[in-house]
């Protein structure tokens, strides 16, 4: 596909107004993590969120609230899992 110089200014225009609507709303995502989980999903790796809703894995599919609290809380465990008590006699 070629596109001439008004389209190609047109398509680059709306890709970086979507992109400053994506970082403001990921400001908004990373805000709630950091007062809920005390991380933001990028700090810990949850590459369930990068996948799903930034497109870091082709075309982002979303998920629900629930899936995103699931998801931070695995991202979590797997980045500081809780320390085994150890016991000695």
């Amino acid at each position: 596909m070629t596109l001439n110089k008004k389209e190609l200014t047109s398509a680059l225009k709306k890709m970086a107004r979507l992109s400053r609507e994506f970082c403001r709303v990921q400001a908004v995502i990373v805000e709630h993590s950091l007062e809920v989980y005390g991380h933001s999903p990028h700090d810990i790796d949850n590459d369930e969120f990068i996948d799903a809703c930034t497109g870091a894995c082709g075309e982002p599919q979303g998920m629900t609230a629930q899936e995103f609290d699931k998801s931070m809380k695995q991202a979590l465990q797997l980045k500081y899992p809780a320390e085994k008590e150890t016991t000695y006699e």
